[in-house]
């Protein structure tokens, strides 16, 4: 019989440590979908922000502005490369233009509102 019981209490205890950790899980998750999510080379920006672009403002970037930033984020994203990386450098130099041609398109369209 105390055999019983003790499988009995373990089993319980296996249970509530279990829903415990589910709803830990669970809240750290929705914390962490809360939190800012940023690109490198690019401001803070939350989840609502990056469905709409911003209105214009004073400080819409000039084209000159966003043809340093694109270089300079070209050549940050060239700088991240290794040999490591699963692309070759050419590759990895593409995906740099592709990406840091999406930045510029997305500048230009909030520069233009």
């Amino acid at each position: 019989m105390v055999k019983l019981a003790n499988r009995s209490v373990r089993r319980t205890a296996l249970k509530a440590l279990l829903v415990g950790s589910s709803l830990l899980v669970s809240a750290a998750t929705a914390t962490l979908a809360q939190q800012v999510r940023t690109v490198p080379g690019t401001p803070a920006t939350t989840n609502n922000e990056l469905q709409s672009p911003p209105a214009r403002n004073h400080d819409t970037p000039t084209e000159q502005e966003i043809s340093a930033k694109s270089a300079q984020w070209h050549a940050e994203c060239m700088r991240d490369w290794d040999q490591q990386t699963h692309m070759t450098k050419q590759e990895w130099f593409h995906a740099c233009e592709r990406t840091v041609d999406d930045r510029v398109q997305w500048l230009r369209g909030v520069s233009k509102q």
